[in-house]
């Protein structure tokens, strides 16, 4: 059952008509009645399908059972229930369901219909790493013998795909080890100072590891009740935490919410881990600057939680790209980052200067809510605070001085007019060369000044 809840669908596949209507009655007495559903013909009946035939018409208020089956198959293919059908001879040819990830043979099949029924299971499909094929009767003896006869493209997919769970349990170990030699003997090591080092490797080795990651996770799912990758589970789990540290500190952005039904068994050994990781406390849905509040006062690490801040204030910046603080400061947030990843300065050496930015904005926030000044003039305002000529307290009058001067122009799609475009930009350089012989503004600082302001206003657009 913990195969198919939420996840994929299957099919089983019996020797007559009256093994599928007891498959039925078996099933329903151990699960939901939804769960299942037959797809068969009526042609050849006898006292136990008449009976279930009966119940049948009742449940779905229709005489024609072939429309009755039709109904099931379209259920199966669009909503959560039926999880399983059970047949004889109906779709174990043609019937193409992404979905369909399990089939049960109780049935012998030879020669193109074997191959053709395996490959119902062969179809991808978003986090199903292979189709389980459940033998019951022992249908692998004949599959050489079907390959060398039959070379259609199904068959020589299923042939180069084909492999006994063990070397699905083969494949597991095989990325386990990458992923081990990877972190140099860090994996199972649960002490948040060899968290660390393994951060400090995800520097330069992110892609590699989130590769390998994904499929090790997607292998675990599906062999997750065997006893050889029980054996692995510690080292499972700590590549699992690394993970949860990677998206929540270096990958705010990721929401994996509609992925997480494939990958149960996981999210329950997070949930086992979020506590003495630290990462309990990181659950905002935004990154905003509360989420940079619940990483400061975590008990992760100090070198996590500043990872996890540097990175924040870079989301940020990109999310608030227009907002005139994010935008002011977002050059010195990518030249932290830059100083990380090339390794040119330690993360707790960047602590100081991150948090002086943590402080700017705080206090820019607040100012811009006392000031009561446009979002337009609030940037003006921060791009002359850089001026050290121009005194402090003529600057936020500069600022709504400019923008009244510009403001009738600032029409929506006025940018994209040439003329009205020309004309915002000779009205700031005229403001500026009237002021500059008042603060001793050089040529080049004017340019600059002039330039500064005019790329920022311009990206400016008023609502409609």
């Amino acid at each position: 059952k913990e195969n198919f809840d939420g996840r994929f669908k299957g099919l089983i596949v019996t020797g007559s008509r009256t093994a599928c209507v007891r498959f039925k009655e078996i099933l329903d007495r151990y699960l939901p009645t939804k769960y299942s559903e037959l797809v068969m013909t009526f042609d050849k009946t006898n006292k136990e399908i008449d009976e279930y035939k009966m119940k049948l018409i009742k449940r779905f208020n229709k005489n024609d059972l072939n429309e009755i089956n039709k109904d099931i198959i379209e259920k199966f293919r669009k909503e959560e229930y039926p999880k399983l059908l059970i047949v004889v001879d109906m779709l174990i040819t043609g019937f193409d369901e992404p979905k369909l990830a399990v089939l049960y043979l109780y049935k012998t099949l030879k020669s193109h219909r074997l191959l053709q029924t395996m490959a119902r299971v062969n179809r991808p499909y978003q986090e199903k790493p292979a189709g389980l094929l459940v033998d019951y009767v022992g249908v692998f003896k004949y599959i050489s013998r079907a390959f060398k006869a039959y070379s259609s493209k199904d068959a020589k997919a299923i042939e180069n795909k084909i492999a006994a769970i063990e070397e699905a349990e083969s494949k597991f170990k095989e990325i386990l080890g990458k992923l081990e030699n990877l972190f140099q003997g860090l994996v199972g090591d649960f002490r948040k100072e060899s968290l660390d080092k393994a951060m400090w490797i995800l520097k330069d080795k992110e892609d590699e590891f989130v590769s390998l990651y994904k499929e090790l996770r997607m292998w675990f799912e599906f062999l997750k009740t065997r006893e050889t990758i029980l054996k692995s589970l510690a080292k499972y789990k700590w590549l699992t935490a690394l993970y949860e540290y990677y998206r929540k500190l270096l990958k705010p952005d990721i929401d994996e919410t509609k992925l997480e039904k494939y990958f149960q068994r996981t999210i329950d050994l997070i949930h086992e881990l979020i506590e003495p990781t630290g990462l309990k406390e990181v659950e905002s849905k935004a990154i905003d600057l509360n989420y940079i509040r619940q990483l400061k006062s975590s008990n992760l690490t100090e070198a996590q939680k500043t990872i996890g801040v540097l990175t924040a204030l870079k989301h940020i910046c990109v999310l608030k790209e227009k907002n005139p603080i994010y935008k002011s400061i977002a050059e010195k947030v990518k030249e932290l980052i830059r100083k990380w990843q090339e390794e040119e300065a330690d993360i707790l050496e960047l602590a100081p200067s991150i948090d002086e930015l943590l402080n700017y904005i705080n206090k820019k926030e607040k100012e811009k809510s006392e000031t009561k000044l446009s979002e337009l003039e609030f940037g003006i305002k921060l791009i002359l605070e850089n001026r050290p000529q121009i005194k402090p307290e003529d600057i936020e009058n500069l600022a709504k001085a400019m923008y009244k001067e510009i403001k009738d122009n600032l029409y929506p799609g006025w940018s994209k007019n040439p003329a009205t475009s020309r004309l915002v930009e000779k009205k700031i350089r005229e403001f500026l060369a009237e002021i500059r012989p008042k603060y001793n503004l050089t040529y080049e600082d004017f340019d600059k000044l002039h330039k500064e302001i005019y790329d920022y206003v311009k990206e400016y657009e008023p609502e409609r």
